[in-house]
């Protein structure tokens, strides 16, 4: 598009808007105070949508570094995903498919003492994400056991902070398991030590989650061997999330299912479109 004919009538106007003689002078103090009200205008939109853009992908890839793009669970709550391991060599197959994390997970009870006890996630994993690896703020992020022969566990600040946890203090974790009959409820119970306390800004992760080994968590939630909760799927191309995860389902067939991340998070989602 030819631009000489639009800027030459904008130059006209600017100098050639005279008025007569006695009001020249507020007639162009009103011109350049609405070209400058329109340029002030336009740049204020502009920097209040990179603002919320940032914030928005700085969200997103929070969400993605802590809960990766695939979770492949099961529908029916009890049945859980056995066979990890056959199950995880055929969610490998998937050319889309980089890294399938087994998970166990289910909410515990922690105890540092008598008055401070709060109930988290506990989360048992054979790779720990790393994006939570980059963000500790105090200890590692490591599940070796101590001298005591206690795992280690790594758990939000929040959460830390409120139950006045520091690396280094024991805590016991408290399972309650449904057997047999109404009454048959036989608490099983783990102590282990903090090794780590990451933070990632994020309320309803510092405050919720903590993070120990596989076999750990297991033992204490009274999962059989080579059985998880679900699986933690990382893909090559976020663009085709939807159809990954909609060809490992049918892959894996009833009862399992795979859910992408914008689906576990569709409010958290749906709020930042909204800020857009």
């Amino acid at each position: 598009m030819n631009l000489g004919f639009e800027r030459f009538v904008a130059w006209r106007y600017l100098r050639g808007a005279e008025g007569r003689a006695e009001g020249r002078g507020f007639l162009r103090f009103v011109t350049y105070v609405a070209v400058g009200g329109v340029a002030v205008g336009v740049a204020a939109l502009l920097l209040s949508l990179s603002i919320v853009r940032g914030f928005s992908q700085e969200i997103e890839s929070k969400i993605i570094g802590f809960g990766s793009h695939i979770h492949v669970q099961s529908y029916v709550e009890d049945d859980l995903l056995e066979s990890a391991s056959l199950k995880r060599e055929r969610i490998l197959e998937h050319e889309q498919v980089v890294r399938a994390t087994p998970v166990v997970e289910d909410v515990v009870l922690l105890r540092r003492s008598a008055e401070a006890i709060d109930g988290v996630a506990l989360i048992g994993t054979s790779e720990p994400p790393s994006f939570l690896a980059g963000r500790i703020v105090a200890g590692a992020f490591r599940f070796e056991p101590d001298a005591a022969r206690r795992p280690g566990l790594v758990l939000g600040q929040q959460l830390a902070r409120r139950l006045g946890i520091e690396v280094g203090d024991v805590v016991t974790a408290f399972s309650l398991q449904q057997g047999e009959g109404a009454a048959a409820v036989q608490p099983r119970l783990k102590q282990f030590h903090v090794a780590g306390i990451y933070e990632t800004s994020l309320a309803n992760v510092d405050d919720l989650y903590a993070f120990t080994a596989l076999d750990p968590a297991r033992d204490l939630l009274d999962v059989p061997p080579d059985v998880v909760t679900r699986f933690d799927l990382t893909v090559r191309d976020v663009a085709q999330i939807d159809s990954t995860a909609a060809r490992i389902e049918r892959a894996m067939g009833f009862p399992s299912n795979a859910r992408t991340l914008y689906q576990q998070y569709r409010g958290l989602f749906a709020w930042v479109n909204l800020q857009q």
